[in-house]
Formats: structure tokens, C-alpha cells, sequence
């Protein structure tokens, strides 16, 4: 009786992954040429920025551990095109959207653009990228890893930490550096912070400081300026 039941749990979940893979299917299958199209024309547009972004960022990590495939990318051919099985495509799937939340954390961004993000190894070497890519993304939006910042979805946030680990961070940082009060302002004027919690977005750090205030970790100076006082 048991076993029926774990058997019957384990298809509902196989049921659901695939409904929602069918559906991530048919999403980008109708708006597979309009953002096959916007791409081309924003690469026509940008050619001189998008090359000097390229080159500026050509130190960017690749994470190798559990992922041989992206590092030796001559040696795993299937890696880079959208298998047709549904059970290979789930694999598939996965492997890449780890990967990738797994890149980003590795390089410390939390935020790029579609383009860019076909620009960088070893994304640049799948085969139809747009599609691939889509379907990564939308994968990892589904699992509130990411999500998009403009209608166009070509522009994405990534969230490869929880925002009450980021207070942890910024509270630690705040210690370390004897800095009795933050404000928003302040920091996205600095040049380099742990993990670059200065490029996190405006909201991201609305957030953050009200986690802080709530653990009674800080408290408002002024909640319009964005503008706390530490508690130590």
C-alpha cells in the first residue's frame, strides 16, 4: 500500500515537470522570432558597446567543479544542442540552469542583458542560442532564481542569494569596517564590496534594510532617504 503510494507521489511529480516544460515549450515557441529578431537588431545597433563589453569581461569564470562539460566543451558535443527525448531534455535542462545560477555566483553578477549573456563562454558555443538560453532562463525564473526586469525579456535579475544571507553579509561588512550608518546612497559609490553587494538594485536594498531593522540589526534614520543606523 505504501509503495503505491510513493509510486502514485513520484508520477504526480513527473506529470507536473513535464506539464511544465510543455508549457515552457509553447511559450517560446510563440515568441521564438520576435526575440530572434530583437537580438539581431540590438546587435546591429550596439556593435562597438557589445564588443567592448565582451572584451572587458573576457576574465569571467567559467565554474569547472561538476561541470567538466562547460570547461572541455570539444569533449561534450550533446551538451550544447536541445535534445528532442523528454528525459534528456529534463537532464539537459537542469544540468544548464544549475550551471548558470552557478556561473553568475562564481562572477558576482546579478544582473545582464540576453546579448551579453550569448556573448559569454561557454553559452556562446550552444547551438540555436536564443532558444537554449530562453529556455535555461525561464527554467530558473520558474524556480525563483530569476526573473525579468523588462517586458522585452531581455534583461535578467538573478538571485543566487537569499536576501536575509545578503543583510548577514552587509551586516558583518558594517561591523568589520566600524560603519555606524549606511545609506543607499553610500554604498553603491563604493568601488568594491564582498560578493559586490554595492551593484545590488535600489529594491534589493528597500529589502535588506528593513531585514536588518526587523532582526533589530539597524534602525531608520530616515526610511525615505534610505538612510540607517547599525546596532552593534
Amino acid at each position: 500500500m505504501e509503495l503505491n503510494r510513493r509510486r502514485l507521489k513520484n508520477r504526480g511529480r513527473r506529470d507536473k515537470l513535464l506539464e511544465e516544460i510543455n508549457i515552457l515549450k509553447e511559450e517560446l515557441e510563440a515568441g521564438e522570432e520576435n526575440i530572434e529578431d530583437d537580438l539581431e537588431e540590438n546587435e546591429k545597433k550596439i556593435p562597438v558597446q557589445q564588443n567592448e563589453s565582451v572584451i572587458k569581461h573576457e576574465s569571467r569564470q567559467i565554474p569547472g567543479e561538476g561541470f567538466n562539460w562547460a570547461v572541455q566543451c570539444e569533449r561534450y558535443p550533446w551538451m550544447y544542442t536541445i535534445p528532442t527525448k523528454t528525459e534528456d531534455f529534463e537532464d539537459w535542462l537542469n544540468e544548464w540552469s544549475d550551471f548558470t545560477l552557478q556561473w553568475f555566483k562564481t562572477n558576482k553578477l546579478h544582473s545582464i542583458t540576453l546579448v551579453e549573456l550569448m556573448s559569454e563562454k561557454p553559452f556562446s558555443n550552444l547551438q540555436n542560442k536564443s532558444k537554449a538560453l530562453t529556455l535555461i532562463l525561464n527554467n530558473l525564473v520558474n524556480r525563483k532564481f530569476c526573473e525579468y526586469t523588462d517586458k522585452e525579456r531581455k534583461s535578467i535579475r538573478v538571485f543566487w542569494r537569499s536576501y536575509n544571507d545578503w543583510s548577514e553579509v552587509i551586516y558583518n561588512w558594517a561591523l568589520k569596517k566600524g560603519r555606524t550608518e549606511l545609506t543607499f546612497f553610500e554604498i553603491i559609490d563604493l568601488e568594491e564590496s564582498p560578493d559586490n553587494f554595492h551593484m545590488l538594485s535600489k529594491e534589493d536594498f528597500k529589502k535588506i534594510f528593513n531585514i536588518l531593522v526587523k532582526n533589530k540589526r539597524a534602525e531608520w534614520i530616515s526610511k525615505k532617504n534610505m538612510h540607517i543606523r547599525i546596532l552593534f
